[in-house]
C-alpha cells in the first residue's frame, strides 16, 4: 500500500500517511503483539508494564527515523517525480540531523530506562547495550557522505542492523 500506483493508496506522496503506517505497524502492533504472545495472552488481557511502554516509546522514535530516513537516498528521484516526501521538503542535511537527534534521544532514554531493571545483570545489559548501539550509530554518522546515495543507503541499513541487534 505504501507505494502502489493507485489513487488514494499511494501513501509515499503523503508524508503523514507514510509515517503513520510505519509507526502503527512497527511501534504498536508488533510490540504489543510480541508482548501478548510472550505472556500467552490475547490483547484483552494486556497489562501495561514499564518494559512494554518503553519498547513502544523506543520503537515510535525508531519508526519515525525510518520513515524519514528511508527517502533520503532517493531524494533526487522523488524530487524529479514531484513527490514531496519530508526528505524532499527538509533537504538531506536537515533530515539527516533530525534522524540523528531522534536516535540519540532513543538510545539515551534506553540507557536511562536501565534504572528500572530488576536485576544488576539486566541493568548492565540494558545500559551498555544502548550505549554501544547509540555510539555505533553516531560514530558511523560522522563518516556518511551526504552527497552519495550509496553512503546514505549504507548508513540507513546500519540503523536497521544496530537497532535490531541492540
Amino acid at each position: 500500500m505504501y507505494s502502489v500506483d493507485i489513487r488514494m493508496l499511494r501513501w509515499k506522496e503523503n508524508p503523514f500517511l507514510a509515517t503513520s503506517c510505519i509507526l502503527i505497524v512497527r511501534a504498536l502492533i508488533v510490540q504489543i503483539g510480541f508482548y501478548c504472545h510472550a505472556l500467552g495472552s490475547g490483547f484483552l488481557g494486556i497489562e501495561l508494564r514499564r518494559n512494554l511502554i518503553f519498547s513502544i516509546f523506543f520503537m515510535c522514535i525508531y519508526s519515525i527515523v525510518i520513515a524519514l530516513f528511508k527517502d533520503i537516498p532517493d531524494i533526487m528521484g522523488d524530487a524529479q517525480e514531484g513527490i514531496q516526501t519530508l526528505s524532499v521538503q527538509f533537504g538531506i542535511s536537515s533530515t539527516f540531523q533530525i534522524c540523528l537527534l531522534l536516535l540519540t534521544l532513543a538510545y539515551s532514554c534506553g540507557a536511562m530506562f536501565s534504572k528500572f531493571c530488576t536485576t544488576d545483570v539486566n541493568f548492565y545489559i540494558t545500559i551498555f547495550g544502548h550505549a554501544i548501539g547509540g555510539s555505533v550509530i553516531l560514530l558511523n554518522a560522522a563518516k556518511v557522505d551526504l552527497s552519495s546515495s550509496a553512503s546514505l543507503h549504507k548508513f540507513y541499513m546500519l540503523i536497521w542492523k544496530v537497532t535490531l541487534f541492540f
